[in-house]
């Protein structure tokens, strides 16, 4: 079951750090951006701070200013904002957020329309909970990479 905004308030920085009761909706969390991005280019990563105007075509990491904490017996997900998305910049977020989770969430962005004003602590995406069997590991338990994460993270995967 998909939590409602009653859970939010009920767990508030158990789950979600900094907290902010203005940021919930009826069945999702809305997360902010950092203060700093991660520019793709051909030949590596240029860390960029906020505000910044994100031309058309361009891939960047992005990340949560919130650290995000996935109880027991719950998954979470993160979609973006549809404000956003109307713009020409829909948000990736590869995969689901695994029960035991700890950390900021990486975001990858590509602007496909107009150059976007990237500015720290809009509201970029929308964190969701549902609830999940019990699970006998936990992410971090399982030779995770991302565990505890701080900031856009890039692939460990990345040879640039």
């Amino acid at each position: 079951m998909i939590w409602s905004d009653e859970d939010f308030h009920r767990f508030k920085e158990l789950l979600v750090t900094p907290f902010s009761k203005e940021n919930v909706q009826p069945n999702s969390y809305e997360l902010t951006l950092d203060d700093t991005i991660q520019i793709a280019t051909e030949t590596g990563w240029i860390e960029q701070k906020l505000p910044y105007v994100l031309p058309k075509g361009i891939f960047t990491l992005a990340s949560s200013k919130e650290v995000v904490r996935i109880p027991h017996r719950a998954v979470g997900k993160v979609v973006g904002k549809s404000s956003i998305a109307r713009l020409g910049l829909p948000i990736e977020f590869a995969g689901m957020i695994d029960t035991g989770f700890i950390g900021q969430i990486t975001l990858e962005l590509y602007n496909m329309a107009h150059p976007i004003n990237l500015t720290e602590g809009m509201k970029i995406a929308q964190l969701m909970i549902e609830d999940a069997y019990p699970c006998k590991k936990k992410y971090g338990e399982c030779n995770n990479h991302y565990q505890n994460q701080k900031g856009a993270t890039k692939s460990w995967m990345n040879k640039l």
